[in-house]
């Protein structure tokens, strides 16, 4: 009875398998580690364990219940197709489930609120689950959470920070996720200093909570003095140790080898972190990275094309490629496009003196030049070395000139010295192949990344 089944025993053996056994042996294997097993067998013990006894209903909506609540914490973990192919596998379940009213239901409705969260168009319907289960059970841990997160989502920060707070009212010692939870409404509220203090309170409870060690590393990236820098990079190396796979951890890294002029790792460490999130803003600050590395290269084309991927988002507020794609159509002569670029920039961040700059250095070439039908050779060649004065003025991220940053390349590498020999492993081909050797390597073309 205690003997676990392998995938290739079960078709043979599970007609002769009441279900309560074969949930018990899924059970066994899923504190084992054996995830893919557990899955396997619940599934098999479904569609086979169909022999009938006393508690035989109660036990397949058991199982049904396990397994939708693994395939949901999956579908958290992953991103496109995949996530799509395990949200389908939940909507069979809650079909099969469908008008179950025992005692099993308050976490199917959990479950199935959690499942809609996947979707954003869903989210509502969500809430409702959530708020009927603490109409039941008002201080029910899951579905405090499960509303604080909606909360934050619509960046009702007050509202979500109550709910977390009632998550440690009802269970003091609860997850340290939770503190990580408060931590970020107080860092979206503005409060930094309360929001160190819940990241190091989530620390201190776990010290494998990586998301408390992001936000701790980020926090210390952002003091603005060196020692501070260099704390928050360690917390990042450590970070990104634990999961190499992380698109925030991989983004702030990619932030800092730009700022030390290392663009082949930039393309590298975004190119990953792009292959392992659907979440729009992080993709487009992925995209960004990308194309003003290219950018540093001299690689304009492919600039670009990639700062045109980042506006494609349309994210509100992040502008910072306007003011790249406006360098670049200055270059080119575009100055039309230029002025959209930066009139849009400015429309965010009103006082940026660079963009301003550019603008009333446009406005003012174009005012010398209104009553010319043709502009003559020697002003051309002036509006051209114009162009490419205002390219060396104004870095693509608008508040940082690369040049200063890369003058403190020697004090940086050294902090990060330990870094450079552990991050994402140079791939051994150039092809552009979608396969990879590794899940930890992007496939880089000459300067491109290689579609996932």
């Amino acid at each position: 009875m205690n003997e676990i089944l392998m995938p290739t025993d079960i078709c043979a053996s599970m007609e002769d398998m009441q279900l309560h056994t074969c949930i018990e042996k899924a059970l066994t294997c899923y504190s084992s580690g054996k995830e893919d097993t557990f899955v396997t067998l619940l599934e098999a013990g479904i569609k086979k364990c169909t022999t009938p006894y006393e508690s035989y209903k109660e036990d397949l909506v058991r199982a049904n219940i396990l397994l939708s609540a693994f395939l949901a914490n999956m579908a958290f973990k992953e991103h496109g197709e995949l996530r799509t192919a395990l949200e389908a596998k939940l909507e069979n379940i809650f079909k099969a489930l469908k008008g179950y009213k025992g005692s099993w239901d308050l976490n199917r409705q959990l479950i199935k609120g959690f499942t809609l969260m996947l979707t954003p168009s869903t989210a509502q319907k969500a809430d409702t689950y959530f708020v009927n289960i603490l109409k039941q059970k008002s201080n029910h841990i899951l579905a405090l959470i499960g509303r604080g997160c909606l909360a934050f989502d619509r960046q009702d920060y007050i509202g979500s920070l109550g709910y977390f707070k009632s998550v440690l009212m009802a269970d003091p010692r609860g997850s340290a996720d939770v503190r990580v939870g408060i931590a970020h409404c107080f860092w979206r509220m503005g409060d930094l200093s309360r929001a160190r203090q819940f990241f190091e309170m989530a620390f201190k409870q776990n010290s494998r909570c990586n998301n408390a060690r992001i936000g701790m590393a980020i926090l210390q990236l952002n003091q603005g003095d060196e020692r501070s820098y260099n704390e928050g990079l360690c917390l990042l190396k450590e970070a990104f140790h634990i999961d190499k796979h992380h698109s925030s951890i991989l983004c702030n890294l990619a932030s800092h080898y730009y700022s030390i002029g290392d663009h082949l790792m930039v393309l590298r460490l975004a190119g990953n972190a792009i292959m392992y999130t659907d979440v729009p803003e992080l993709q487009s600050q992925l995209w960004y990275q990308v194309a003003r590395s290219h950018h540093a290269r001299g690689e304009y084309k492919l600039a670009m094309k990639y700062y045109m991927n980042t506006v494609a988002f349309d994210i509100k507020g992040f502008v910072l490629p306007c003011m790249g794609l406006a360098q670049l159509f200055l270059r080119d002569g575009d100055f039309d496009n230029a002025k959209i670029g930066l009139r849009h920039f400015l429309s965010f961040i009103p006082n940026e003196s660079n963009a301003k700059q550019l603008l009333e250095r446009i406005k003012v070439y174009e005012r010398s030049n209104k009553s010319r039908k043709k502009l003559p050779e020697e002003d051309s060649s002036k509006a051209e070395e114009c162009a490419e004065k205002n390219q060396q003025d104004v870095e693509g991220d608008g508040d940082q000139d690369s040049k200063e940053s890369t003058a403190k390349d020697s004090r940086k590498r050294a902090a990060t010295k330990e870094l450079d020999t552990s991050l994402v492993k140079v791939p051994k081909s150039s092809s552009s192949s979608k396969s990879t050797s590794s899940n930890d390597d992007v496939n880089l073309g000459e300067g491109e990344i290689t579609n996932p």
